[in-house]
C-alpha cells in the first residue's frame, strides 16, 4: 500500500508458544527499534509477568516519513509547513488498518468528523485510551472529542487522561504503564 519497505518488530509473550492460543494485538506506531518499541515492548512484558495485564503481542511500525504517514490532507496552510510532504494518512491506515490521526490536523477534523463515525462503533465493543498533554490546541480538542464519544456511544470504554503536567515528549512514556493496565488489564478486551 505504502510503496516502500517498512520495518516492522514484533514483542511475543511467554504463552506465545501455544499455536492455539488467541492474543490481543496491540499495534503501535513509533514502533522501530531507536524509537518506542523496546520502551513498549519491556513495559508490556513487565505487567505480563506480574499478571497485571493477559498476554499481548505488540507490533510496532517503524517510521520512515512519520509526518507525512500521521496527516491527512489539510487546507490550513501552517498545516502545510511542519513537513515537506503530508496527506498520507489514507494510505497509512490502510496500511495498518486502525490508525488515530492527531485530533488538532486540519482545523481539528478528527473531532467534527466524530459525530459521523460513532455508528460505526455501535454493536462491537471497542477500547479507546486518549490522553491529551500540555499543548493547549490539542488538549482542548481531545477533550471536545472525548464527550462526543463518550455522550453518543455505548459500545465504547473509553479511557481520557487530561495531563497538562506533562509535554508530548513525555506523556507516553508517562502514561504508559497506566495505559496498557487500563486497556488490556480490566477484561476490556475479548481476544476472540
Amino acid at each position: 500500500m505504502l510503496g516502500e519497505v517498512r520495518t516492522i518488530n514484533v514483542y511475543t509473550p511467554p504463552e506465545y508458544a501455544s499455536d492455539t492460543a488467541a492474543f490481543p494485538v496491540l499495534y503501535m506506531l513509533d514502533g522501530g527499534m531507536s524509537e518506542d518499541f523496546p520502551h513498549v515492548a519491556n513495559t508490556i512484558d513487565s505487567l505480563i509477568r506480574l499478571r497485571l495485564i493477559p498476554p499481548v503481542l505488540v507490533v510496532g511500525i517503524e517510521n520512515t516519513e512519520r509526518r507525512r504517514d500521521l496527516t491527512g490532507p489539510t487546507t490550513v496552510a501552517k498545516d502545510s509547513a511542519i513537513a515537506p510532504r503530508v496527506g498520507g494518512s489514507a494510505a497509512f491506515r490502510s496500511f495498518i488498518r486502525d490508525e488515530l490521526i492527531g485530533v488538532w490536523w486540519n482545523g481539528g477534523e478528527a473531532v467534527r468528523a466524530a459525530h459521523s463515525h460513532i455508528g460505526a462503533l455501535r454493536g462491537a465493543q471497542r477500547v479507546l485510551y486518549l490522553a491529551a498533554a500540555n499543548e493547549p490546541q490539542i488538549a482542548e480538542a481531545t477533550a471536545e472529542l472525548a464527550a462526543i464519544l463518550k455522550a453518543q456511544s455505548a459500545d465504547l470504554v473509553l479511557f481520557y487522561a487530561p495531563r497538562p503536567d506533562l509535554a508530548h515528549d513525555t506523556i507516553f512514556r508517562a502514561l504508559a504503564p497506566s495505559a496498557f493496565s487500563k486497556v488490556l488489564g480490566e477484561g476490556v478486551l475479548d481476544p476472540d
